[in-house]
């Protein structure tokens, strides 16, 4: 039950720098697609470590999708998010690399493990290609990004929100 990433990995690049190399010809959605292959092999494979920190370290951890989660749970978890982008913060200030990657990747094995703590991590892949899609749709009618005066992009009136409820199934049911 050990993550298998570096494995996979391996493989995965082996095909996209042999098979899908564009100087070889490939065709670009062939590089895209094992691209795709990575990146889900990639977070898979860090939702699994989740699982298995959780698991030594009895940190709260869900078999399935649940939002029931105990008032102190989501107050650690709120906690460790908090903590770990306030160190990005001071890291990106301090225009410190090492101190960013260390807090980014920190912050992102909290935020996993949030979603290990709430069940999610089966159907974490489709929640974020929902999200994704969702996103996309921002663009205007005439496929422009719309942005706020700090730079965010904004929602134009072709935005859809993403439909997680079939994805959760049965337990999009708010408690």
């Amino acid at each position: 039950d050990q993550p298998r990433f570096g494995k996979n990995y391996r493989a995965c690049a082996t095909i996209t720098s042999v098979v899908c190399h564009p100087a070889r010809g490939a065709a670009p959605h062939a590089i895209r697609n094992v691209q795709r292959l990575i990146g889900a092999t990639f977070v898979i494979t860090q939702l699994r470590m989740l699982e298995e920190f959780h698991r030594v370290f009895g940190a709260h951890l869900e078999a399935a999708p649940t939002a029931a989660i105990s008032d102190e749970t989501i107050a650690l978890r709120v906690s460790l998010i908090q903590e770990e982008l306030n160190e990005y913060r001071a890291a990106a200030e301090a225009r410190d690399l090492v101190a960013v990657a260390d807090a980014l990747s920190d912050l992102m094995y909290v935020v996993l493990g949030t979603y290990v703590s709430h069940g999610l991590q089966d159907v974490a892949e489709a929640l974020f290609t929902e999200v994704h899609r969702s996103n996309m749709s921002k663009l205007d009618e005439h496929s422009q990004v719309i942005y706020r005066e700090d730079g965010k992009v904004l929602k134009s009136q072709l935005w859809r929100p993403p439909n997680l409820a079939p994805i959760l199934g049965e337990d999009a049911v708010s408690g």
